[in-house]
């Protein structure tokens, strides 16, 4: 197999890294105290779609500062968030996954577009989940791919692409699913 990237998925992913590495070098900067920063939450909110009221908000990136030196699990994220006031029950997986890997840039993220290319891959077998349960056994399905020796196409394809460029090998892998139409 043979990936190619069109000028599309190129320019999609140039915009997406542009975004992520400005969040990096924030931290590496202030390191946790930049998670407090509105400047960082504003960015943040961007690029991974933080869609939530300003409650919701002050109580993510509250919890993300408290355990930023704690390395927290999936579970233990995914019980947080299922705790917030206003969430409504609602399983929160992929803000869940942000905020791990923002803490752990070798997690993968969990979106929508990775998680159709998981399920196309036969990684999990489908992409809606009803239990905090469900959603650790899909994570740590997608963890093990991620470890696997299939990612590395999607790595070498971004090492190829962006060859500058030094983040995870996982955030290489999940731009590249990201990125492709």
């Amino acid at each position: 197999m043979f990936i190619q990237l069109s000028k599309k998925d190129k320019a999609s992913i140039c915009k997406g890294l542009e975004q992520y590495l400005s969040l990096k070098r924030m931290l590496a900067r202030c390191g946790k105290n930049a998670i407090l920063c509105e400047c960082f939450q504003k960015k943040y909110d961007g690029f991974y779609r933080v869609r939530r009221d300003q409650d919701w908000r002050k109580q993510y990136f509250k919890w993300m500062y408290e355990h930023f030196d704690t390395n927290p699990s999936f579970e233990e994220v995914l019980r947080a968030l299922n705790s917030f006031e206003k969430t409504g029950g609602k399983i929160e997986a992929s803000f869940a996954s942000k905020l791990l890997h923002t803490l752990n840039n070798d997690l993968p993220i969990w979106d929508s577009k990775v998680m159709a290319k998981m399920k196309q891959f036969g990684v999990v077998k489908k992409t809606t989940f009803r239990s905090i349960k469900e959603c650790v056994d899909a994570y740590e399905s997608i963890c093990k791919w991620y470890r696997s020796i299939d990612v590395n196409l999607y790595v070498d394809c971004f090492n190829c692409e962006f060859k500058s460029v030094d983040i995870s090998d996982t955030k290489k892998a999940d731009f590249i699913l990201w990125g492709i139409e």
